[in-house]
């Protein structure tokens, strides 16, 4: 084993400690959000948190979504999401719509409704991000435990400008039941 001076031993165990007792607390980005550590991919994440230097960036993460809406989402919109999943969406939505818009998402599994929470709450946006545990349509494939979910028929959605549906093969059911008209639908 080499020798070490003690200036780089003090500096190894130094740096050694900070990282053990205060880690870095930068979260991973998915497509210019960020995401909760539970989100984040745990393979390079140890503790939930980032190493210092590291960073993960999915920037494709929802990119049809995304790309939607910076195209068609208008400043002051209403945006329902129907299949919340990780916020992603949620978030470039509540930008596009600005402080006068809001986004309503309606997602099926908890543990994802409390993650879109988590997420809002992250990218400042959760003033004008509504999550509601609830299922709209048939449920045909949920990402998780249901926990107690509303159920919301297609004919009770709310009138939008924008409406974002990624509901793992419901679209169908929910296009044929459902009364309003929006300017925009991202399926």
């Amino acid at each position: 084993m080499p020798k070490l001076s003690p200036s780089t031993l003090y500096k190894k165990v130094y740096s050694y400690r900070l990282r053990k007792l205060a880690p870095a607390t930068r979260h991973a980005k998915w497509n210019d959000v960020r995401v909760p550590p539970a989100v984040a991919d745990k393979r390079r994440i140890i503790d939930g948190v980032l190493p210092p230097g590291k960073r993960i960036d999915y920037a494709q993460s929802e990119g049809g979504e995304v790309e939607s809406h910076k195209e068609y989402t208008n400043t002051g919109d209403t945006v329902v999401i129907i299949g919340g999943g990780r916020g992603v969406s949620a978030v470039h939505a509540a930008r596009q719509v600005g402080s006068n818009g809001s986004v309503v998402v309606y997602e099926g599994a908890e543990k994802y409704a409390n993650i879109i929470r988590e997420t809002a709450g992250l990218n400042s946006v959760s003033d004008r991000v509504q999550v509601n545990h609830a299922l709209v349509g048939p449920t045909i494939d949920i990402a998780g435990d249901q926990g107690g979910a509303d159920t919301v028929s297609p004919q009770k959605l709310p009138d939008c400008d924008v409406l974002e549906m990624d509901c793992e093969g419901a679209e169908r059911d929910i296009l044929a039941g459902m009364d309003i008209r929006p300017r925009v639908m991202i399926i």
